[in-house]
């Protein structure tokens, strides 16, 4: 703060896995397991991870166009300090909650699934994933790949007969997050007394950070985006200290 400012960026990048941080995500009434007898099919990318982080925050001591009097006190004394944040998207799953839906032959025996059935293992169980798609079939890397549909429902193949998808849990990224936060802030002190005013505007320049896609191949939004995290909001504080 040596010439009434400070800037710092910190970047960071890593990686995390587990077998069960998906097991509480909201998804079919909490209990995101694939197959309990087989956890290490579950590993994967932790739902909180998050690859690439870059962050940079500052703090500015704006100048006063009058020197004394109370122009200064009023226009004197204030900072501004900013919180930028870019990072690359959580991880999501690909799953299906639709209903076991087979086909059967003349005597009744079951003989394959009908399109859009789910429940690939007949285990009673309404959460399985697919088999891998096609190299291609998804894209993910811009943000109009999420509003328009990362991927089609299609591309997902059906796994065999009485067996689990192979494509596991965590395997693609979600949309990533930029949001440029401020705050600007002017201390009055009186002898003893402080007085500080603070308004805080957080995503200032109001970008959308879309949430996570659909990723139920049941669901007719599949592969898109819905809504939105973090608009932009603001609050205004008076803080009295003695």
């Amino acid at each position: 703060m040596s010439h009434s400012w400070q800037l710092r960026g910190i970047y960071t990048f890593g990686k995390s896995t587990d077998d069960m941080s998906s097991n509480d995500n909201g998804t079919a009434n909490g209990e995101a397991i694939f197959n309990p007898l087989n956890i290490s099919s579950q590993h994967g990318l932790s739902d909180f991870d998050v690859s690439r982080r870059f962050t940079i925050d500052s703090l500015v001591q704006l100048p006063s166009p009058f020197s004394e009097g109370i122009g200064k006190t009023i226009l004197g004394g204030w900072r501004m300090s900013n919180i930028v944040v870019l990072q690359s998207g959580l991880p999501f799953t690909v799953y299906t909650t639709a209903a076991f839906n087979p086909i059967f032959d003349s005597n009744g025996n079951v003989i394959g699934l009908k399109p859009g059935s789910g429940d690939f293992n007949a285990d009673g169980y309404g959460y399985d994933s697919p088999n891998r798609p096609a190299p291609g079939a998804v894209s993910t890397g811009s943000r109009s790949d999420f509003i328009k549909g990362f991927a089609s429902a299609s591309a997902f193949p059906t796994p065999a007969l009485g067996s689990a998808g192979n494509l596991g849990r965590n395997t693609y990224s979600g949309p990533g997050l930029a949001s440029v936060n401020s705050q600007f802030s002017k201390a009055i002190s009186f002898e003893r007394f402080t007085f500080e005013i603070r308004a805080d505007v957080f995503n200032i320049f109001n970008r959308v950070n879309l949430t996570q896609p659909v990723s139920d191949l049941s669901s007719g939004q599949f592969g898109q985006s819905t809504s939105q995290n973090l608009p932009r909001s603001a609050q205004f504080g008076l803080h009295f200290s003695f």
